[in-house]
């Protein structure tokens, strides 16, 4: 396979570079083979699309914004295929055939992602996109990763966004536990600081992941059912999935994200069970220090794991647990979808515009992920304490920005240290990339992973309450009306007092 690589036209491939996540894919591959011309000189790169005006302005807008970004003259061209088109089988795979890694942009994934990833396996191509839909993750996992194994190609979902954080940020936590440990159970919280909105195209994929969800809960029963994975002590509360909770540590009020993340977290868990020293790679031979390598993936095992946003107040934390659970009823009729998929903008509060945020919006955007685990420790006496150790990723802007930086990231490592990676597969970016330094790869386009603490008590049972404090789903609920009811009777007595 890495001798038929070699023959292909070019290195990479950005399928839909001239959509609105693409362009910021398309300039952060140009910033990034720019700023470390000496590892990526010779890399060849091409767009692909339908439309040549289209993608031009893509390459034009990404080449010249940035100030110090611009091409110069003496970049290499990007050369522009615009007859490729997602849903034609034959112009997938000449593409396919062309490359060897393609960054699919095109979206949503449930609508045309499998085609590209069966063209890309047949091709032997390697696959990676920023999807965030788990029903196609979990899809083409089952239908395409004997294949991708036998071929020797990587396929990863979630390259980016918070998908690719949490992934890899989890493993990073995992990794900040002493030896002596055991950790059951890891909450992140998502803290997003921008004011930007986002482009539709984002609204419409996760709109359309909220449909699917029964689809993809008959999927999984469809499969053979797996043995569970061992993790020690207690699950976390069920009720921690519906309702509002106060992170007394961190100082914010929690609610729970319905996206993919936690369908991606457990995908790692089952392609590293059965493998404590991480997945077999290509060329163990390329393994400099074996030691070092296996002891990266010693603390690496399940847990519990649950994804929040971390929001300051409790008004927003109820209004976002309202706008989620009418979300999730809309789309599960077909009324309510086509309402959501024609008026988003309205269903999300102006949080996703037709027109996206501007340049300057994106720029100033960031994001900080806490990870908070709670475990035990076997003390020298035999005796249990509980653990706990915080870690934190901080980062730019994620939709966009960071989109950018996790596929290029991982498209860059599928080229460079292609021996290090597994043999093939339909993986995830932690199983993937984990053993070829991507925490390393992202530090340096501006993330920031750090162990912020870690500390004991002496009881043996890790409690969830002790530093949560629980909204049940009735209270969430019953808050705005009991407001309503309010803000009526204080009207009707300021009027009666006004009139009488």
């Amino acid at each position: 396979m890495a001798g038929y690589e070699l023959m292909r036209k070019f290195d990479a491939v950005i399928l839909g570079a001239s959509g609105f996540t693409g362009k910021y894919v398309l300039r952060e591959w140009l910033r990034c083979t720019q700023e470390d011309s000496q590892r990526h000189r010779g890399l060849t790169l091409a767009v692909a699309g339908r439309s040549r005006s289209k993608l031009e302005a893509a390459l034009l807008w990404a080449g010249h914004s940035g100030g110090s970004h611009r091409r110069s003259d003496d970049d290499p061209d990007v050369s522009i295929i615009d007859n490729a088109d997602a849903t034609d089988a034959a112009s997938l795979g000449h593409l396919c055939r062309s490359t060897r890694v393609l960054l699919n942009c095109v979206g949503p994934c449930n609508q045309y992602g499998e085609a590209v990833v069966a063209a890309c396996v047949e091709a032997g191509t390697h696959y990676v996109d920023i999807s965030g839909e788990a029903e196609f993750m979990e899809r083409i996992e089952a239908k395409f990763h004997d294949a991708a194994l036998a071929a020797k190609v990587l396929v990863v979902s979630a390259c980016a966004a918070v998908s690719i954080v949490s992934d890899v940020g989890l493993v990073h936590h995992l990794r900040c536990w002493p030896p002596s440990t055991a950790p059951s159970s890891v909450f992140a919280y998502a803290r997003i600081h921008s004011f930007a909105s986002n482009h539709v195209t984002s609204a419409e994929t996760g709109i359309l992941a909220l449909a699917n969800a029964d689809a993809l809960a008959r999927f999984r029963r469809s499969l053979p059912r797996r043995p569970p994975l061992k993790i020690p002590g207690p699950s976390p509360p069920i009720e921690l999935d519906s309702c509002i909770h106060y992170e007394k540590k961190l100082g914010y009020w929690a609610a729970a994200l319905p996206i993919c993340d936690r369908s991606v977290v457990r995908r790692t868990f089952w392609a590293l069970h059965g493998h404590p020293r991480g997945l077999p790679v290509l060329n163990a031979a390329s393994i400099q220090d074996q030691e070092n390598f296996d002891k990266a993936w010693q603390m690496v095992r399940p847990v519990h794991f649950r994804l929040f946003l971390a929001i300051r107040t409790l008004r927003w934390a109820v209004l976002f647990s309202w706008a989620t659970r009418i979300l999730k009823t809309l789309s599960r009729h077909a009324f309510g979808l086509n309402l959501l998929l024609k008026y988003p903008h309205i269903f999300t509060i102006g949080a996703f515009t037709r027109q996206g945020p501007t340049e300057k919006q994106v720029e100033e955007g960031s994001f900080e992920m806490w990870f908070v685990g709670k475990g035990y420790q076997k003390d020298l006496d035999g005796g249990v304490k509980a653990k706990k150790v915080v870690t934190r990723v901080k980062g730019p802007e994620p939709c966009y920005t960071m989109s950018a930086i996790g596929i290029v990231q991982c498209a860059l490592l599928c080229l460079h240290s292609r021996d290090l990676l597994p043999v093939g597969g339909v993986l995830t970016t932690a199983s993937a990339f984990g053993g070829a330094n991507i925490q390393e790869s992202l530090e340096g386009r501006g993330l920031l992973f750090q162990h912020i603490n870690t500390t004991s008590k002496e009881n043996n049972e890790p409690e969830y309450e002790d530093s949560l404090i629980t909204l049940k789903p009735w209270i969430v609920f019953a808050l705005p009306i009991i407001l309503g009811i309010a803000i009526v009777i204080v009207c009707t007595f300021v009027l009666s007092i006004t009139i009488f």
